[in-house]
C-alpha cells in the first residue's frame, strides 16, 4: 500500500514555518515558483513572496488565498541569500530598521498596495499639465441649444446670451488656470497675461487635481460650456482615464494588510468617480451626485497620502 503523502507535505510545511497572518490575497496563479530552504534542510517552492516583517517573511502557498508568516529563525539565511537575494536584502531592512518592506515577488509582482496606490495617485494628479486655450471660444458657446434657439428668434436675447455664457466660461477657466489671469472679451476673445515663467504660451498649466477641485465643488455648479471645453480642446479626459485604468489593474478589493478597509474602499472610490466624471462631461443635466463622487474620492486620496 502506497503512504499518503498529503499528510507528509503538511508536516513539512509546518516543521519549516510558523503559520500566521489570515489575510486573505486575490492573486492570479503563478507561473514560476519561489525556492525556499528552511534551516532543517527541508525545501518547498510558493507562489508569491509578499513582504518582509521584523519577525518573518509574508508568504503565499500554492492553492491558498490566505497568506501565511514565516519566521525567519526558520530560514537558512546563507541559503536565502545565494538563491532569493532579493528577500535577503528585505529581512535584512525589516530587523535593521524594525518595520515592514514590501517585496512582492511572485504572483505579488504588479500588485499595488494601499499605500502605493494613493501616492501614485496623488503624484499623477498633481503633476503639472499644459491645455491649450482657444483663440476664441463663441464655437464653444454656439452649440448650447438655448443659443441656437435664441438666434433664430430674438438677436437681443441672443446677445446676452452670448455674453452670460461668455462670463461663466471666463470665471471657469480662470479657476482651473488660476496662474494665467484668463479674460474673455464681447467677441468672445480669450487673452490671458504673460508670466515670465510660462511653458508655452498658448497653453495654460493647471493639474488634475485643480480641475477635480472645481468639479468636486456641490456648493456650485461647474459651468456647462467649461465641461464641454475640458471634453472638446483638452486630454482631460483621457488623462484621468489612463491613470486610473493603470493603477486600478494592480488595485484588488482584498487587502494587503489585514483588516486595512482604505485598501478594500479605494478601488470602489475610483471606479465610482470615473463614472461620475463620464457622467458629468456627457450629460446634459448636471447633478450634484455626481460632484459628490468626486469629491468622496479626491478627499479620500489626499486625507490618506503619505506624509514623508
Amino acid at each position: 500500500m502506497q503512504p499518503r503523502m498529503y499528510p507528509l507535505c503538511c508536516c513539512l510545511i509546518f516543521l519549516l514555518f510558523a503559520c500566521v497572518c489570515p489575510a486573505q490575497v486575490e492573486v492570479p496563479e503563478a507561473t514560476e515558483g519561489i525556492r525556499l530552504r528552511g534551516a532543517n534542510g527541508a525545501e518547498i517552492v510558493v507562489a508569491g513572496v509578499l513582504e518582509a516583517r521584523p519577525e518573518g517573511a509574508v508568504l503565499l502557498m500554492y492553492g491558498q488565498q490566505s497568506t501565511i508568516l514565516a519566521h525567519w529563525n526558520k530560514f537558512d539565511l546563507e541559503l536565502l541569500k545565494e538563491d532569493q537575494p532579493e528577500m535577503y536584502y528585505g529581512y535584512l531592512d525589516a530587523t535593521r530598521y524594525n518595520r515592514p518592506f514590501l517585496l512582492k515577488l511572485g504572483v505579488f509582482e504588479g500588485i499595488v498596495s494601499f499605500e502605493e496606490a494613493v501616492t501614485q495617485i496623488h503624484r499623477e494628479l498633481s503633476k503639472p499639465r499644459y491645455y491649450p486655450l482657444p483663440e476664441n471660444v463663441n464655437y464653444l458657446i454656439e452649440q448650447e441649444p438655448d443659443v441656437i434657439r435664441w438666434k433664430a428668434r430674438d438677436l437681443t436675447r441672443y446677445s446676452k446670451l452670448m455674453r452670460d455664457h461668455q462670463q461663466q466660461l471666463q470665471d471657469f477657466l480662470r479657476r482651473i488656470f488660476p496662474k494665467e489671469s484668463v479674460i474673455i472679451d464681447d467677441q468672445g476673445n480669450v487673452h490671458f497675461k504673460d508670466r515670465p515663467t510660462r511653458v508655452d504660451l498658448n497653453r495654460g498649466e493647471t493639474s488634475l487635481s485643480t480641475i477635480l477641485t472645481v468639479l468636486a465643488d456641490t456648493r456650485r455648479a461647474p459651468s456647462r460650456i467649461g465641461l464641454d471645453y475640458l471634453k472638446e480642446v483638452t486630454t482631460f479626459r483621457e488623462d484621468i482615464s489612463s491613470q486610473w485604468k493603470e493603477l486600478r489593474k494592480g488595485i484588488p478589493n482584498a487587502s494587503f494588510d489585514e483588516g486595512n478597509l482604505n485598501h478594500q474602499k479605494l478601488p470602489i472610490l475610483m471606479d465610482e468617480s470615473r463614472l461620475a466624471l463620464i457622467a458629468l462631461l456627457n450629460e446634459s443635466h448636471l447633478h450634484q451626485s455626481h460632484q459628490q463622487k468626486i469629491s468622496d474620492f479626491y478627499l479620500f486620496i489626499y486625507s490618506h497620502t503619505p506624509s514623508y
